[in-house]
C-alpha cells in the first residue's frame, strides 16, 4: 500500500499570523500619531527576537522605512539621509486597527521607492538573509558592486553573519550587536 497523503499547511494563513512580538510592535507603532515604530518599547530586552519580527513585518509590508525628519523616529542613517520604520495601513489590518490618517496622508506624500542601500539592508534583515544574487537582482548591481556594498556596511558598523549551505550558495544577514 501507497504512503497516505498528509495535506499541506494553508501557507497564506500561516504567513499571516501575527506573533507576540509583532503584535506588541505594530500596536506600539498603531498608537503613535505618525505611525513610528520607533523608539523601541522599552520592556522589548531580547534583541535577536525584535529584529526577527521587524525584518518579518517589513517583508510581509506590515511595516515600511522611509526617509524622516524626526530625529527619534530614525531607526538608521544612511548618506546624510535618516529613515524610520512606520506601520503601514496593511499593519494596521494585521492586527485589526483602523489605519492613522495621518500615516496614510504621508505615505501618499513619500511615494518615492526606497533607495537601493536600503533595500540591500532590508534583505539582510530577514531571517534567511539574501544571497549575493538576491542582492544584485534587487538592485541591479553587478556582482563587485554588490560586494563593495557589504563591505560599506560592515564599515558603517553593521554586523554580517555570513552562512553557506553544502553546495549551494553564500548567505549574508545582519545579525544584531
Amino acid at each position: 500500500m501507497g504512503a497516505a497523503l498528509v495535506p499541506l499547511p494553508n501557507w497564506e494563513a500561516l504567513m499571516s499570523t501575527v506573533t507576540k512580538t509583532q503584535s506588541l510592535l505594530l500596536h506600539h507603532a498603531a498608537r503613535r500619531e505618525n505611525g513610528s515604530l520607533f523608539p523601541l518599547p522599552e520592556d522589548l530586552t531580547h534583541p535577536p527576537t525584535i529584529r526577527r519580527s521587524v525584518a518579518a513585518m517589513l517583508g510581509r509590508g506590515w511595516l515600511k522605512a522611509r526617509p524622516t525628519a524626526d530625529q527619534s523616529a530614525v531607526a538608521h542613517s544612511e548618506n546624510n539621509e535618516r529613515y524610520g520604520v512606520f506601520i503601514t495601513p496593511e499593519g494596521c489590518a494585521a492586527i485589526n486597527v483602523k489605519a492613522h490618517e495621518v500615516e496614510v496622508e504621508h505615505t501618499a506624500r513619500v511615494a518615492q521607492p526606497a533607495t537601493k542601500a536600503a533595500q540591500v539592508i532590508a534583505l539582510l534583515l530577514r531571517e534567511e538573509g539574501a544571497t549575493l544574487t538576491d542582492l544584485a537582482q534587487a538592485t541591479g548591481w553587478l556582482p563587485h558592486t554588490t560586494r563593495a556594498a557589504l563591505t560599506s556596511l560592515r564599515k558603517k558598523g553593521h554586523h554580517l553573519a555570513k552562512a553557506k549551505q553544502p553546495g549551494g550558495p553564500t548567505f549574508y544577514r545582519i545579525i544584531a550587536q
